[in-house]
């Protein structure tokens, strides 16, 4: 489990206390995301044992690329550890669109994509929402719901 990530003033992510809420990734029991002129990131476990991090950040400015670093080093963490991920995106304009569906991501599979997209995170998961409107700045997005959960073990097959 991570801790909440504040930076120095230096732009280095540190830890603090743990977030303790517990809960799903779902749009009716998500952290409700509003938009901030400063980059947060908290961690939980949640009761089904899915970690989950929720990352803000401004639309605009210095923040912004804290945000993209501390996505990358939660991607980065769970590929370490064989989990896999989905995202419930927020948008400028309070709209949600899940990324992943209950199977989700390999970790480092998204790390791959992420790195084509010039390692911006925002460019993946705006070209993963088919269904969204063009996306302007009005509804840029400016929160992200990671989950990330063990990836069950390969099947034997006896023979």
């Amino acid at each position: 489990m991570r801790p909440p990530q504040t930076p120095d003033d230096n732009g280095e992510l540190h830890g603090a206390a743990l977030c303790p809420e517990v809960g799903g990734m779902t749009s009716e029991n998500a952290a409700t995301v509003r938009l901030r002129s400063a980059f947060t990131h908290t961690s939980h476990l949640s009761a089904g044992g899915r970690l989950q991090h929720l990352i803000t950040a401004p639309q605009h400015g210095p923040h912004r690329a804290l945000a993209r670093r501390a996505i990358i080093q939660v991607l980065r963490d769970a590929e370490r550890h064989h989990r896999r991920v989905s995202f419930l995106v927020t948008f400028g304009d309070y709209t949600q669109h899940s990324v992943g569906d209950e199977n989700g991501y390999e970790a480092n599979w998204v790390l791959l994509h992420c790195r084509m997209a010039q390692n911006d995170p925002y460019a993946w998961l705006q070209r993963q929402i088919s269904a969204a409107p063009n996306l302007t700045d009005l509804n840029a997005i400016i929160g992200v719901n990671i989950s990330s959960w063990q990836q069950a073990p390969p099947s034997k097959v006896a023979g």
